[in-house]
């Protein structure tokens, strides 16, 4: 969605500091999570991606629920000599949704 230039965020991203896993191409790793949001959210990461590519991420969110999701690499960044990834969740359980939105909705 943009209004005038400027894009429009569909859901409200808050910042998550935990670790995640993420199982793609038959290994896991693990890499840290920078911002959540209930439409995807953005990881530190040491992997190598590629935009469009699936993969199933692993989490607590800070209350202490879990959380499995798939998702779709959207966009990959180097931010002061970090990589991230942005990754949007695809059909995501009502348990998943629900756990992220409780957390949105506390921060």
């Amino acid at each position: 969605v943009v209004q005038g230039n400027v894009p429009i965020r569909r859901y409200r991203r808050c910042p998550m500091d935990t670790v995640a896993g993420v199982s793609r191409m038959g290994e896991f790793l693990f890499e840290n999570s920078v911002d959540i949001s209930e439409g995807g959210m953005k990881l530190d990461v040491n992997g190598n991606y590629r935009v469009g590519e699936q993969i199933d991420v692993f989490f607590f969110v800070p209350s202490g629920r879990f959380v499995r999701a798939t998702c779709e690499v959207l966009y990959l960044l180097e931010v002061n000599e970090r990589r991230q990834i942005g990754v949007k969740f695809m059909q995501p359980s009502d348990k998943c949704t629900g756990a992220i939105r409780e957390y949105v909705a506390q921060v």
